[in-house]
């Protein structure tokens, strides 16, 4: 469990004590936050420029606070500007920010929002789910005061645990909350004392653990081993890796002639390629099923203010490599090709009737069936 800590401070870059996975995927964890950090009647601000934030909205409510968002065109970033007109405006407890926006394909730059909350008295929760390990990120430099991220993505782990880091003004703000969390999972409180001493700097039996609930333990030992390559490799030559294959892929795109949805470069999410669908294909649907029976791919076709509108493309982690940028690349065109031809470039080894597909799902149903 300390070395899980420890792994973790690194890809968050934080000296936080309180930095420790929870045990469920990311939608809890980040359900695990707001409930602890914010109250009943307290407002919370939540950037919304895609499907994240109204799903954090959603939480939010059901959670009974008072939500507040900004809200912005998706596949478009903020501006500190506009982050600091919306803060002096609402005058929230805490901001929430999606570092990146998976459905739509968009980083948000936050340089200088940290401090910005910071001045304004509230607390920066930001969600890194699809950037950490991709691009660079500095807990502690930036002044995040809460940092939410997956085992699985660019970690390379298996779903399961949300990794999590607050800051001491985070944790400031839950010891002195003015009621009580209705969910014993859920309390912090009780789960730092389960990974190592609790909240308190003055605990007396900070090395002891607490028993709080049994963990997954092979999940354990699985997002122990997935730190530890990213460790290896170095946070470094991991972001310079994907930096290099989603450049790789953009270019690839354009000598096929597909777009991104996101129009402006800087704005665009590393590893995380989102792609207009193309003039002519009505039906995405079957793109993406020539594609998987093809090539064993799946690539999603967009979800909340882009479903159907987007091909979405996963190139981090262990896929972020050239090899699979080129399959890709290859697949993609393919796919296309047949759903408007209905045949493909010759010597790509398939049938322009489409009905002799070299599908791995039927290699899968002869082993299940024998």
């Amino acid at each position: 469990m300390d070395e899980v800590q420890n792994g973790l401070r690194y890809i968050f870059q934080t000296k936080n004590k309180f930095t420790l996975p929870v045990t469920g995927t990311g939608t809890l964890g980040i359900e695990t936050v707001l409930l602890n950090l914010v109250e009943p009647g307290e407002i919370i601000l939540i950037t919304n420029n895609g499907f994240w934030g109204d799903r954090v909205g959603n939480l939010a409510k059901r959670a009974g606070f008072e939500v507040k968002t900004v809200d912005k065109t998706p596949g478009t970033a903020y501006s500190l500007s506009e982050l600091e007109e919306a803060i002096k405006t609402h005058k929230p407890q805490v901001l929430y920010v999606t570092h990146g926006e998976s459905s739509t394909g968009v980083i948000q730059d936050l340089t200088g929002i940290g401090d910005l909350c910071k001045s304004n008295g509230c607390l920066l929760v930001v969600d890194v789910v699809s950037s950490i390990g991709i691009v660079p990120l500095f807990v502690d430099r930036w002044n995040i005061d809460v940092a939410i991220c997956s085992s699985h993505k660019a970690l390379g782990s298996v779903a399961g645990f949300t990794p999590l880091t607050f800051s001491p003004r985070a944790v400031d703000k839950i010891t002195k909350r003015k009621t009580i969390l209705r969910s014993f999972m859920l309390d912090m409180k009780e789960l730092t004392e389960f990974w190592r001493g609790g909240l308190n700097d003055d605990d007396e039996d900070e090395d002891e653990r607490k028993c709080h609930h049994t963990l997954p333990v092979l999940q354990l030992y699985a997002l122990r081993e997935a730190l530890s390559i990213i460790a290896a490799e170095t946070l470094e030559k991991s972001w310079e890796r994907h930096e290099t294959t989603s450049k790789r892929l953009s270019d690839g795109l354009e000598k096929i002639d597909l777009q991104h949805f996101v129009k402006k470069s800087k704005h665009r999410l590393t590893g995380t390629i989102v792609i207009k669908v193309p003039e002519g294909i009505s039906n995405i649907t079957k793109v993406l099923k020539y594609v998987k029976e093809k090539y064993n791919l799946i690539f999603g076709k967009g979800f909340g203010p882009t479903k159907d509108k987007v091909i979405i493309v996963g190139i981090y982690g262990f896929n972020g490599n050239s090899e699979k940028v080129d399959l890709t690349l290859k697949a993609l065109k393919e796919g296309i090709d047949f759903v408007k031809t209905g045949k493909v470039d010759s010597g790509t080894g398939t049938s322009s009737t489409g009905n002799g597909l070299d599908t791995a799902s039927k290699a899968v149903d002869v082993f299940i069936t024998g």
